[in-house]
């Protein structure tokens, strides 16, 4: 077992540039050598979670897209964005302190996503059932994902500074 957090950490962190946590508490009970955490920590820092996340994005989009809503499906994304939620916030914390989940503008968008998601389900009121659309925001959040798009930014920042 003798696998600390701070090495799951900084192997899975090698990978995943500015990934950091804190060693506070998450969500009160989750210490940062708790094994849920370290577990929840592992899968986040994954590439391939990272790959499964954009890919569900995606396919949620080509659903949005579909002139038919099939209600099942909506059911199934909200549960795979909720899982993801829950994992990244157990492995960063929530919100209290420095790093957290909802300290990060994209996990902001996630949230608020998941939770309107959460507000239509049984309503089929006009406005509300129209936040569902808010959804289809999380298709910019494969830009963040995509490590490829971050390292071409960096790269015309350089060679803008350069000039």
């Amino acid at each position: 077992m003798g696998i600390g957090v701070e090495r799951v950490v900084e192997e899975r962190v090698q990978e995943k540039r500015g990934e950091t946590f804190t060693a506070t508490n998450s969500w009160f009970i989750f210490s940062p050598w708790n094994p849920i955490r370290r577990c929840c920590i592992f899968l986040s820092t994954n590439q391939y979670f990272d790959y499964m996340v954009m890919a569900t994005i995606l396919l949620n989009c080509v659903f949005l897209a579909m002139t038919e809503t099939v209600e099942e499906a909506e059911y199934i994304f909200l549960a795979i964005y909720t899982a993801e939620m829950v994992i990244k916030s157990i492995a960063k914390g929530f919100i209290l302190n420095k790093y957290t989940y909802l300290r990060n503008p994209w996990n902001w968008l996630d949230f608020v996503v998941i939770t309107s998601g959460y507000a239509t389900i049984g309503m089929d009121v006009g406005n509300l059932a129209g936040l569902r659309t808010f959804r289809v925001l999380r298709a910019f959040k494969t830009v963040s994902i995509m490590p490829e798009v971050d390292d071409e930014e960096e790269k015309a920042t350089k060679l803008k500074v350069k000039w």
